[in-house]
């Protein structure tokens, strides 16, 4: 995987003074759009100020629009713009706009300032990267707690032949989904064997709580790791993506090719027993356990409903973990909710009812896109809403302060459309039932999802044409 390399204090993005994440689709860059891009952010939200962006560019096009007589500043939108390098047929440029405090009070300002002054560091510390994959050599000592703060280190690998280690995070929806079969599987592996969580983002107490609350309504009682630095460095350097596994032998070293993405329990089973020495190709003598994906665990190992996985035949039928979140909130038939907005008012899902199609927003209060495309939103409502269309955002973060930090965003972006907050469990179900924030869903006036999810953040003209379509789909 290509990608950035830079120095960024972690005290700034451990306090949220600045954000480094996606680059925003949604600015209108006419002919010169970048194939995509990433962007540094000072992360205050009533400010909402691009401190850079590096912009990616096919490498082709890129030389064709300069050889015509176009200039970086042109092509960027940015007057301090430059190339850092080239890979793989592609161009990244680094573009910093001007700077502007306007509006900021002056301990605001202070603290825009000596962020602006760490920025000719950061971009001098910008290189292109290849991350490495995690397919080979020893994975690192290290030395840390689990959830629970029981004391765990790398000497313990010695006493398995083979070590499951799966790394996910809390913001994960597919890495949750998944669980319930992985402790289903951690109760039946093979002799000699165990499994291991990493999360990846257990950084401070509230997202150590969090983790806690995700493993517990998961069934997932295998131990899950903090991250010490060794970890930490681990992850950054190596983690593509979450949820991705890696498998590691009583030497330490990683086994056979990381797996990325959610699997089921089979999957996982094979690929443990494939790497397992002696046992070539999942298959040999020596091999113990039951297969997961026809194990009940006994009801003193911890069952739950939240264990449950697929049957196999001979078994009855079981709820899997998605049919338990959509209990909650579902997203994918008929979405039915009572809650309230972050002014304190009652809304459930009769307001649904006469219109044709309604458009729910699914966002965060940390996700700057989120943020970005409000004003788009907010025209889309104010000129759909007469064609029998209308427009709702579901705030479906975990953040201790959601209520108040929404309340405020939805001011200052001046959003007169009705927003819906939810409880944690609600929450939780929303976030794992889609790729991220934002995501966008329709449904008619009886609550049924009209059409796919629409994920990401979108300009006017894209939302415009998706409700236009989904209103020839109602109409159908």
């Amino acid at each position: 995987m290509l990608g950035l390399r830079l120095d960024l204090p972690a005290k700034e993005s451990a306090d949220w003074t600045v954000l480094y994440g996606p680059y925003d689709q949604s600015i209108d860059r006419g002919e010169f759009a970048p194939v995509d891009g990433s962007y540094l952010c000072f992360m205050p939200m009533e400010y909402d100020v691009t401190l850079f962006s590096v912009q990616y560019y096919t490498e082709a096009q890129w030389d064709k629009w300069l050889s015509g007589g176009h200039t970086i500043a042109e092509l960027t939108g940015a007057a301090d713009a430059e190339e850092i390098g080239r890979q793989g047929g592609m161009v990244y440029v680094y573009a910093c706009p001007t700077p502007n405090d306007s509006g900021m009070d002056d301990v605001m300002k202070a603290t825009y300032n000596r962020v602006l002054g760490m920025l000719p560091h950061i971009r001098n510390s910008i290189t292109l990267t290849v991350r490495g994959a995690a397919n080979t050599g020893t994975f690192p000592a290290f030395s840390t707690t689990d959830l629970d703060g029981n004391p765990i280190d790398s000497t313990s690998f010695s006493d398995y032949t083979m070590t499951m280690l799966n790394i996910w995070g809390t913001f994960c929806g597919p890495c949750i989904e998944e669980m319930p079969s992985l402790s289903t599987l951690s109760q039946n592996m093979p002799e000699g064997t165990r499994m291991l969580g990493l999360v990846t983002d257990a950084l401070d107490t509230a997202h150590i709580e969090l983790a806690k609350k995700i493993t517990s309504e998961t069934g997932a009682t295998y131990p899950n790791l903090i991250p010490d630095a060794a970890l930490q460095e681990y992850i950054n350097t190596y983690v593509a993506g979450v949820p991705m596994t890696i498998f590691i032998n009583a030497d330490g070293e990683i086994v056979g090719d990381a797996i990325l993405g959610k699997q089921g329990a089979d999957a996982y089973w094979n690929a443990l027993l494939s790497r397992r020495e002696g046992i070539p190709n999942g298959k040999g003598d020596g091999a113990s356990g039951t297969p997961p994906e026809q194990a009940i665990p006994p009801a003193e190992q911890g069952s739950t409903a939240g264990q449950a996985v697929a049957a196999s035949e001979e078994s009855p039928a079981r709820t899997t973990r998605m049919e338990q979140l959509r209990s909650f909130i579902d997203l994918s038939g008929t979405v039915a909710f009572s809650a309230q907005t972050p002014f304190g008012e009652a809304i459930d899902s009769s307001v649904f009812t006469g219109y044709d199609l309604t458009m729910i927003n699914i966002w965060g209060t940390l996700c700057q896109p989120c943020i970005k495309e409000m004003p788009d939103i907010q025209r889309l409502y104010e000129d759909f809403e007469k064609q029998g269309v209308n427009i709702i955002g579901f705030i479906a973060n975990y953040q201790e302060d959601r209520v108040e930090k929404a309340a405020e965003i939805l001011t200052a972006q001046g959003v007169t459309y009705a927003n819906v907050v939810f409880d944690d469990e609600t929450s939780g179900a929303i976030s794992a039932q889609v790729p991220g924030y934002p995501t966008t869903v329709f449904v008619n006036g009886n609550g049924q999802i009209v059409g796919e999810q629409l994920p990401g953040a979108h300009g006017y003209a894209e939302y415009a044409s998706a409700i236009r379509e989904r209103l020839g789909d109602v109409g159908k």
